[in-house]
């Protein structure tokens, strides 16, 4: 009796194979122009996003109660004071990281994650709107996520004060793309 099972498993998986040759190049096809299509997808939501954070920024940055704080260092104030103006962004437009960024290279408050501040800025964004002193965006890593990261820089008085921060964890494109 296992003989005859342990056959008929050899044929039936002989059979899978050579049922799987012959389709292989149709779905090779398919496989690849779906690939293609969820790339392109990801790509325009990517941009899409980056514009919309753009525009969320700019409306910030235009509010000056916030700078009075940034420049006072009154990091507990700021975080009270912004924290209402994440968790809108965070519930509408799923934009999960907010931040404040010294002069001096270094996150002066995560809005979203209060107690962590004071590391060092190595990320590419940053230094791309620090040297150009316009916008810095892209796909990058940082201490607390992957994230798409939009920054730029913060004024006061036509004076530079430091930069702003939004971004969007990775894992909503990735979820958004599960329901194309």
């Amino acid at each position: 009796m296992i003989k005859k099972i342990i056959f008929f498993l050899v044929v039936l998986l002989s059979f899978s194979m050579a049922l799987a040759a012959e389709i292989d190049p149709i779905i090779s096809e398919e496989v690849l122009f779906n690939i293609q299509t969820s790339k392109e997808i990801y790509y325009d939501l990517i941009e899409k996003d980056t514009e919309l954070i753009k525009e969320h920024m700019l409306d910030f940055i235009g509010q000056e109660e916030y700078k009075l704080l940034f420049l006072e260092k009154d990091r507990d104030g700021l975080y009270e004071s912004s924290l209402g103006l994440y968790e809108d962004n965070k519930d509408q437009h799923l934009i999960t990281h907010f931040y404040y960024e010294d002069l001096n290279d270094s996150v002066f408050l995560r809005v979203h994650n209060k107690d962590k501040f004071g590391d060092t800025l190595e990320r590419s964004t940053f230094w791309l709107s620090k040297e150009s002193n316009s916008w810095g965006d892209g796909l990058e890593l940082g201490e607390t996520a992957f994230a798409l990261r939009v920054v730029h820089p913060y004024e006061y008085n036509n004076e530079l004060i430091g930069y702003i921060e939004f971004g969007k964890e990775i894992e909503e494109y990735l979820l958004e793309l599960m329901w194309i």
